[in-house]
């Protein structure tokens, strides 16, 4: 079984007498290969190489989990690796492996047990692999270092990618309304906008009136009111009509702008 094609193959190889080039080739096939490798392919690509076992079946690790619904949809292994570093578990022929992950599927690091039986089902023996689970985010990435600032943020400042993140709950999302936001922390040319970059704004305050769109299914209604805190994009707070002294609850989406969904 392949935990991460770009780990320590070390261990795939038990013994050889091969020059250094020749396991070079064959563990760089390995890397990326597939289910059942049978003997005549094996001897076309590697005519120099006698096999032991004659024939080699590849199995990822992330299929193996996909089998068993243990990750998220469209989710991929950002890394994984056994206690001693290597990448590989090696079975014989008539063992077969069970899989237990009581944290998955979620994103984040997990520790999967793997227990290695016979084909009688005969417990051998248990590996532990730590593994990392991220799924695709597009998310806001700085073109340049910023420092923290009490100015708004200009959206031209950031750029839409898509990443693979296993703390996705953490990063600020392509569709976020940057501009009601500030800096608060130093972020490098490069690096992902998380939500602790970031702080809100004050959009609405008392004293300063504000404009309220009163929607109700495809009718909108245009007003002002008096806002009785103060509020941050996405926040619900009250207000007051001037004219009637009602109270009521509005939203913030914009400066000086609340709706009041009816």
């Amino acid at each position: 079984m392949i935990l991460s094609n770009d780990g320590d193959f070390s261990n795939l190889i038990k013994k050889s007498n091969c020059n250094d080039q020749s396991v070079s080739n064959f563990v760089n096939f390995a890397r990326n290969a597939r289910g059942h490798i049978k003997p005549t392919l094996l001897a076309k690509l590697f005519p120099e190489i006698t096999f032991s076992p004659t024939s080699i079946e590849f199995v990822s690790l992330q299929e193996a989990l996909e089998n068993k619904s243990l990750l998220p949809n469209e989710a991929s292994l950002m890394s994984a690796t056994k206690l001693n570093r290597s990448s590989l578990i090696g079975l014989e022929n008539d063992q077969r492996l069970e899989l237990e992950c009581r944290s998955c599927p979620t994103t984040g690091f997990h520790n999967i047990k793997i227990s290695i039986r016979d084909n009688l089902g005969q417990y051998l023996s248990t590996e532990w692999v730590k593994a990392e689970v991220g799924v695709p985010v597009k998310a806001l990435v700085s073109n340049s270092t910023q420092t923290p600032t009490f100015k708004a943020i200009d959206p031209s400042l950031l750029i839409t990618k898509t990443i693979i993140s296993s703390n996705p709950e953490n990063l600020v999302r392509a569709k976020t309304p940057v501009q009601f936001f500030k800096f608060s922390k130093t972020i490098n040319s490069g690096e992902v906008l998380q939500k602790d970059h970031i702080s809100s704004l004050q959009l609405v305050r008392p004293g300063t009136q504000a404009r309220v769109l009163i929607k109700d299914g495809t009718i909108t209604i245009n007003g002002f009111a008096e806002p009785l805190s103060y509020g941050i994009y996405d926040q619900t707070i009250k207000l007051k009509n001037s004219k009637t002294s009602k109270i009521f609850w509005g939203k913030v989406i914009d400066n000086n702008s609340v709706v009041v969904e009816l």
